[in-house]
């Protein structure tokens, strides 16, 4: 794996999802420039540091749920200081970030890190993780297993609708 002057910095838990020759990362532990995503081609073995526009998510979250979809990017939830449960989108067209959530509210996932994020059709699926404490939940999926601070909950964003 080549790295150069664009590699990005050495980072923990850091945001990373793929297309068939792409891999994106943003932010983690240790992240000092979190305007920036780091594109690899997988073909040419290289990085490339894109700086983005608009309203990033915070500097230093880390270990959070990630997908893409389309020319799209989501990010979902993680920890950097306090608990996130905001969901982003970065256009990697225009390289610019949008809030689409922010925080959990009517049922929706939990404030939380240690989460997965796939992408099905045009749905964004959230799924187990880790939140500060029981005391905090501010409610209880049906069917989901809650054991000290982890989760197994399941929850649906729709790309299409914006609701989750």
């Amino acid at each position: 794996m080549a790295c150069g002057s664009s590699s990005p910095s050495p980072r923990v838990a850091p945001f990373t999802a793929s297309t068939k020759d792409t891999l994106y990362l943003w932010g983690g532990d240790g992240d000092k420039e979190p305007e920036a995503v780091f594109v690899y081609s997988v073909n040419t073995e290289t990085w490339t540091k894109k700086l983005t526009e608009g309203p990033h998510p915070p500097a230093g979250l880390n270990n959070g749920g990630c997908s893409i979809a389309g020319q799209n990017l989501y990010l979902y939830g993680g920890y950097g200081g306090s608990y996130s449960g905001s969901l982003y989108q970065l256009n990697t067209d225009t390289w610019t970030w949008r809030e689409l959530c922010n925080g959990s509210s009517d049922g929706g996932p939990q404030k939380k890190a240690g989460c997965g994020m796939v992408t099905y059709q045009d749905q964004l699926w959230v799924v187990g993780g880790y939140y500060k404490d029981d005391k905090n939940l501010k409610s209880r999926q049906p069917g989901s297993r809650y054991e000290g601070r982890h989760t197994n909950e399941v929850h649906c964003y729709s790309l299409t609708t914006g609701k989750g």
